[in-house]
Formats: C-alpha cells, structure tokens, sequence
C-alpha cells in the first residue's frame, strides 16, 4: 500500500484505539511507516458481546495484540469471526495469531482468480465469500462487495446500518493507492462504491472519509490525469520509454522511496493503454501509437470537397465492420455468483449495426460487449480469433428489432445498398504511412428495418410477438436451433444458468380447443426435452389476422401471445384430448428460491403505513391479526403476510391482485387451487425473536423456521426447563443436550434442534398434531457456526432414515437460528435483509379501508408511551 500525495510528516497523528461510531472501533496495526501511512486500520464491528473484526495487521505484531486485548477487555465483547479484505500481509498477516490467542475459527475472504493460490487460505480454515453476501452480527449487517484492482480478492463491506463503506486498500483515508494487478478492474471497482452512494468510508489507511462521494469522484478523476500524463510523456519523447523514465517525469515531486511503487501504477496504466490501441510494448519499452479519432463537421465537408481530386482509401463497412483497433481483453465471467444480470435494464448507450442476412452485426470496444450483456444479455460475441476475445456483437433479428424500437438504442445500416449519406467516422493511421479510411453507413429507419424484418421470413411476424412477450416479462431469449426448436428462455444471464423452457412457435393457432400439433410431434419434443431437462412451451399469436405488410408496430406489440405448457408425454400412453389437458398459465418470472429477513425490532410504522398496509391484504387475514395480543405478533403477521404476497409475486409473475392465498387444515398458507402454475412451487414463513423470514423452493415442499436463542421466559433453570421439554425429544437427542458443557451450548443445541423438527414440521403440513419425539435428527457436527451453512444433517422419521429432505441451517446473526427444509439438494442461498419499502413496491390495494371488518384495526396505536404489549382497535 502506498501514499503519494504525502509525506509522513504531514500525515494527522491517530489514537491507537478509538470508538469511531456506536458500532465501529478502530485499532491501528501499529505498523506506520512510508508504505502504510500511520499503520493498518484494523475495525472491530458491532454492539454486543459478539463482534466481527475487519483485517488483523502485519504478522507477530505483539503490540497491535496488547491494544486488541485491551479494547476487547473495555467493550466486554469477544471477536465471533475475521474479515480480511485482501491477500496483502499488512492485512492478513496477523490472521493466525487472532485465531490462535482468541480461537477464533469464523475466517472469511474473498476467493482469488488463481485456484491454486486458495489452496493455502483453505488449509489456514478460510470459507470464501461470495458478492452480495451478508455478515450479521448484532447491531451490524456486513455486505460483501467484491472490488478487485488492487487485488484480485480484494473485497471491500458495506455496514448497511450507517451507510458506510469499509474500503481496505481500495481507498485511502490520505492520498492515493497503488494498483497493483488491474487497473481497469480498479476503474469499475470505483464505480462501483460510487453507485452505493456512502455516506462514510472506513479506509484500510488513515482517517475516516466523511465526504464520501467527493473522494470516490476525486480519485477517478486523479486516475484519469494520471493517464493523460503518462500517455502526454510518450507523445511528446521522440524514444521508447522504460515505465521509470516516466516516473522521474511525472512523480518529480514524490519522495524517492516511492518511486519503485509508482512505477507499477504507471505499468498499470500503459497496459490499460495499450488495450485501447494508444500504446505499443517492446523490449520492456513503450511507445505511443497515433489515435483514432472522430472527423468533425468542417472535415467531413472539407473531404466531400477533395473527394473528386484526391485518392483516398474509401472503404465500404463489410459484415465484420474492421475497425484498427486491438481486441478488447473484457473475459465473459466464469463464476455465476460474481455478478448478477440485470435484465430489466434497457440500455443506455447508442450503437450502430450492420445489417447482414439475418442478423445485425455491432463492432463495439469491450465496454459494449459488457454493456449489452449486463443489460439483458443481449447479443452473442464473434470472434475472429478463437484465441482472442471479440470486439464483434451479432444479434439475431427479433433481438435487434427489440433494441431499435423498444429500447432505442440501435440504428442499422444496410450494407447492401450502394449509395452512403451518413459519415459514421475517420481513422488516420501513422505507423508506416498516412492512411485515409472513411466508413459509411447509411442508417435506416425504424419502419424501414420492421419492413425489412417482415419481408425477411414469412413467420417473422409470430416470431417477434413472441420474443416481444418474454423479454417484457425478464427472461432473456435466445435462438434454440441446437435443440430444433425456435427458442430457449433463460431466467438469468445464460453464463449463470440453464435454460428453463424450450419454445415451439405455432402460427396461426386461434385457440386451445384443437391441440396444434400432431401427437408425434408432441411425443418427440416431449422426449427431446426430458433428455435435456427442459419443459416444452407451444407459443401462438391469439386472434390475429390480417395483411402483413399493412400491420404496424404498435399492433404488433399489441398482439396477446397465448402459451401451452406440454408435461412430459410419452408414446406407451394412448392418447386422449381428455386426459392430456393442456396447462394454461401466465408465464413470467421464474421461482429463483428466495431467502428473505424482515427486521421487526424497532419498526414503527405510522397510522397511513398500518392503513395501507392493511389494505394490501386480503380481509379474510384481518380476523387473525385481530386474535394477536402482543405488538411484536402483530407486526410479524402483518408482514410476514405483506412479504408471501411480494415472493409469491416475484417467483410466478403474478400480480399481486392475482394473489389467492388458503391455509391447509393445520394452518399453513399455500395459493388457491384454481391458480395453476404449471411448475413445482412451495414457500414458507416463520417469526420469532427479532426477525421474519421467508423462503421459497422450486421442490414439491418448503418449511423454514427462526429461533431466537435465548434463555426461557419461565420462572425455572435450564435443567428444569429441558426437563420439562423432554417428552418432544428423542432419547439421544435429550442426552446429546445434558452432555453440553455450558449453558450457552445447551441452548444452541435445543434450538437447533427445535428449528429442524419445525422447519420439517411445516414442510410437509403436520402441524402439531405430531409425536416430536418420533423426529429424530443425526450431526456430523453439534455446532453450526455463525456465516457458515450446515446441510449434512439427517433426518430419522418413525425409525426410517429420509434421505431425500434437506435441512439448510444457518445463523440470521448471533443470536437467530433459521432452517429451511425442502427436497432435493440445491444451491444453499443466505438469507438477505429485506425492508418494507422493498415488499410493497408492487402492492395494490384488495379493499377499501371502510371493507376491513375490524373497527379501527389500521389506526391500531398503543396502550401508552410505557407499554408496548397490547393494542387498542380504536382511539
């Protein structure tokens, strides 16, 4: 880590050991110097006796330690877990002496690009965590945010509760940082924590940045300067230049002992450079090459002008549109949980295209393959070189019809036609010789490509109503000619997940009384989608007639689009039309197994907040908080119901007026019969303590369950009390209790154990009619630590092992156990902190305030300022 903006000398002096917030201590890692400024920061989080500590300092620092152990000592907390930003040893290097003298086992980071160098942090007990991921302790919520450039496992946390940043090494609290590996991962990194908006950043170096905003754009801009300096330097030396030379040029006012860590920032920037054409490399020297530049007005005339006279290299754009410029060194993700695809995002940018057959051909630099892709996934990459990446975007038809008449984005240029009008720009080249090299495109309207477009296939019209009506509604599509059908629909970027359905077009199908294929067909698609695991979706354009080329846009994307969903048929059942009845649905966004945390504690919503809130319900559901005596129950089933309604909504694209949500006879919610969905969804939700949680399966049963752990409300001790439970526990489960050493382990262990037999309890419907004893559960480990998933558990039903029911058990923080039970083992998904403005984003009103049959149940206030327990109906 290097400083280059100042010298020791003028560094602020910083207490050693100092509150920065309620929740934040800082301890320096007594280790200041030229390269560290005063010493590593190294943050201890949170409120209660358990705290998460960000960084360790250098190795063997016995004298960061002493003032750890004495802020440790003062605060009464003890360390639960370590979160080291990066690999860098002024950040990790004390990791195993604060394992060692606290036993410490929780140690987290971020992976590295390199598997062979996580080989050593995993024999070290480091579990890598993943972007987007959450770290709770009480009174602090962490997000992982992955910031690479510096390091390539750099990872910097957003605390949620005060809006701040932890920025290790990614920004300092005085002058700038040193890049160490990718300076335009770095680059996007910065845009990244300037998209969170801070309010506060907590550095790895110096003091805390309470004008946040300001020295993210700061160091951006000083970035950029950097880079016209250094490529200023080049143009004007007549030699090629070592990245030294370059340094004694522009770090002149920088001390000399940093001149070494300067040079690697300046190698960073002539290879980001050199990615953008400007720089060539030879001998460990570099060189600058001439730009590539925009003609303006007076030029574009002035060629017109000279064109008759003067022979200039004029090139036709070909179906590959060759632009001098290297390919870009963007890489397609190879790890799914790196980054999400937004798919509701239209693109910002404008492009142009080139018409070619069938589909339409961008030439972009790196950022416009990132940015299609990040924004829907559009496009598929070409490359000329297979051992190269490429600048080069084809996009099918309806996909580019898409982006020029919904999103706007894109303009296309048929190649075809021998007259140009438009200048789209000019190169000069000057490596060897002067080079003229004008591209002209002439741009068609959008009326013209949909003409086009038409005119293309005699089932374009179908084709596009089609796309049109799942790419409106999230999924990402895709041509499906590798499994002989037209398309494939992904819920998420096809990089991240397979594909759900395989789409057959049918033109001209008018309705569902008459099956539009014969039985053969369907057979075959049938089996062509059980062997790729994929369901077979028949898509036809309802009601429509009509002469083509007299049909406009706005009818086109009018044009209601009916689905059939055909279930796995096979050839050895005859075939009836009665018993193979279709499946109508509403198709739209996939079940993606949510996990969802509401934080009731200090949540006081105001008299309009309970109104609507009331409304968003269904009336049959206002009874039931009505028989809820305490405030805490009444805001859990409030929200607990307001939260089914949103996942329920955004795992089936129903609207939340859709919504018809029943309870079984032992009380568990579940969706209306006549709501056929077509696929296999389950959802569950539980309260207790603090929290509510939900979570959602794509299998046949989901149960889940929180715990708050804590001591027993009743007048009794902890034997007393287990005692007392005994009966709802099997013989080897009530001894496994009473061999636990200490009160705090006994209590995790029973409410572990409890939160498994309800998780699995709700799952398949028992209610609590069951003999719990009779639920008997087997560990391969007595202890789920906090951060970290279990799902090795077994369950033992009535003497019989069942193996087929997972139980995914986690730590909400601390002091909350949750458990999610569900069939079929999948991926295991933290649960994520959720506020109420989130839950009602999309929620309509179901009645009127005057239709709620309670009196005054939406103007429900409390008792008095001094008790909280009950409520009254009116006031």
């Amino acid at each position: 880590l290097f400083c280059f903006s100042f010298t020791m000398v003028s560094l602020p002096s910083l207490p050693v050991s100092v509150a920065l917030s309620p929740r934040v201590y800082r301890i320096l890692g007594c280790n200041s110097g030229s390269m560290t400024l005063q010493g590593t920061n190294t943050y201890l989080v949170g409120t209660g006796r358990k705290r998460v500590l960000i960084d360790t300092g250098e190795a063997n620092n016995f004298a960061y330690l002493q003032y750890l152990s004495q802020t440790l000592s003062e605060t009464g907390a003890c360390i639960c877990g370590v979160l080291c930003t990066h690999w860098h040893a002024d950040h990790i290097g004390g990791v195993s002496n604060v394992a060692r003298q606290y036993s410490v086992t929780n140690l987290m980071k971020f992976r590295r690009a390199n598997p062979e160098e996580n080989i050593k942090y995993e024999e070290l007990g480091f579990e890598f965590v993943q972007e987007g991921q959450l770290i709770t302790v009480e009174g602090a919520t962490l997000k992982v945010i992955h910031t690479p450039g510096h390091a390539d496992d750099h990872m910097s946390l957003q605390l949620l509760e005060e809006n701040a940043i932890f920025s290790g090494d990614c920004i300092l609290g005085d002058g700038s940082t040193t890049v160490f590996e990718d300076l335009d991962s770095y680059m996007k990194s910065l845009k990244k924590l300037q998209s969170l908006a801070p309010d506060l950043i907590y550095p790895g170096h110096g003091s805390p940045i309470h004008d946040a905003a300001k020295r993210i754009q700061q160091y951006i801009d000083h970035r950029q300067r950097r880079e016209n300096q250094i490529f200023n330097v080049l143009s004007q030396s007549k030699l090629p230049l070592t990245p030294m030379d370059i340094v004694q040029k522009i770090y002149n006012e920088t001390p000399a002992i940093l001149h070494r860590a300067a040079s690697v920032n300046v190698l960073q920037h002539l290879e980001k450079l050199q990615k953008l054409g400007k720089t060539k490399r030879k001998d460990g020297k570099w060189k600058a090459l001439a730009e590539n530049f925009a003609i303006s007005i007076t030029a574009h005339i002035f060629l017109m002008v000279l064109y008759p006279f003067v022979a200039l290299d004029l090139l036709c754009v070909s179906s590959y549109l060759v632009m001098s410029i290297l390919h870009p060194q963007y890489v397609y993700k190879k790890n799914a949980n790196e980054r999400q695809v937004i798919t509701d995002r239209q693109p910002k940018s404008n492009f142009i295209g080139q018409l070619n057959g069938r589909s339409v051909i961008i030439n972009g630099k790196d950022s416009t393959v990132e940015h299609l892709w990040n924004c829907g996934c559009f496009g598929r990459p070409m490359a000329e070189n297979s051992n190269e990446p490429s600048s080069l975007v084809v996009l099918f038809l309806e996909e580019a019809l898409y982006l020029v008449v919904i999103s706007g984005c894109l303009s296309v240029a048929n190649g075809d036609q021998a007259k140009f009008d438009h200048l789209l720009f000019i190169e000069i080249t000057l490596d060897r010789q002067l080079i003229f090299s004008i591209y002209y495109l002439q741009l068609m309207t959008s009326g013209e490509f949909f003409s086009h477009c038409i005119a293309s296939a005699a089932d374009f019209v179908f084709r596009f109503a089609v796309y049109l009506h799942f790419r409106r509604r999230g999924w990402i599509v895709k041509p499906g000619l590798n499994y002989g059908v037209d398309y494939v629909v992904y819920p998420d970027a096809p990089s991240n997940v397979h594909s759900q359905f395989m789409v057959i077009i049918v033109p001209h199908w008018n309705g569902f009384q008459e099956l539009p294929m014969t039985w053969r067909d369907a057979v075959s698609a049938s089996r062509i989608s059980c062997a790729v695991s994929k369901n077979v979706l028949l898509c036809g354009v309802k009601n429509f007639d009509g002469d083509f080329q007299k049909l406009t846009l706005d009818d086109l994307q009018q044009c209601p689009v009916q689905i059939v969903c055909l279930k796995q048929w096979f050839a050895r059942r005859p075939f009836s039309d009665k018993k193979e009845r279709k499946i109508r649905f509403k198709l739209a966004m996939p079940c993606r197994c949510l996990r969802w945390a509401f934080r009731i504690v200090n949540w006081e919503p105001s008299v309009t907040e309970w109104t609507r809130m009331l409304r968003c319900l269904q009336l049959d559901d206002l009874p039931r908080i009505r028989r809820q005596v305490f405030q805490e129950d009444i805001k859990a089933t409030v929200a607990g119901g307001l939260m089914m309604r949103k996942a329920i909504s955004v795992c089936t694209g129903l609207a939340w007026d859709e919504i018809t949500l029943i309870r079984s006879s032992t009380g568990k919610p579940m969706l209306a019969e006549n709501i056929q969905l077509g696929y296999q969804f389950s959802f569950n939700l539980s309260h207790h303590g603090d929290y509510v949680i939900l979570a959602t399966s794509s299998s046949s049963v989901c149960g889940v369950d929180v715990m708050k752990i804590e001591y027993p409300k009743l007048q009794m001790n902890l034997s007393e009390y287990f005692k007392m439970m005994s009966p709802q526990f099997a013989d080897e489960e009530y001894a496994a209790l009473n061999q636990q050493r200490t009160d705090s382990e006994k209590l995790e262990l029973f409410y572990r154990y409890w939160c498994l037999k309800e998780s699995y309890l709700k799952a398949v419907g028992f209610g609590i009619r069951c003999d719990l004893s009779q639920i008997h559960f087997i560990f391969n480990s007595l202890v789920v630590p906090v951060g970290q998933f279990e799902i090795s558990t077994k369950l033992v039903f009535e003497e019989t092992q069942h193996d087929e029911f997972v139980f995914e058990e986690c730590h909400l923080d601390p002091y909350h156990a949750a458990c999610v039970c569900y069939k079929h083992r999948g991926k295991c998904i933290p649960f994520q902190l959720v506020t109420m403005d989130f839950v009602l984003q999309d929620a309509v009103p179901l009645h009127h305030e005057e239709a709620i049959p309670v009196p005054g149940l939406c103007k429900a206030v409390p008792i008095s300022p001094l008790d909280f327990s009950y409520y009254l109906f009116n006031r």
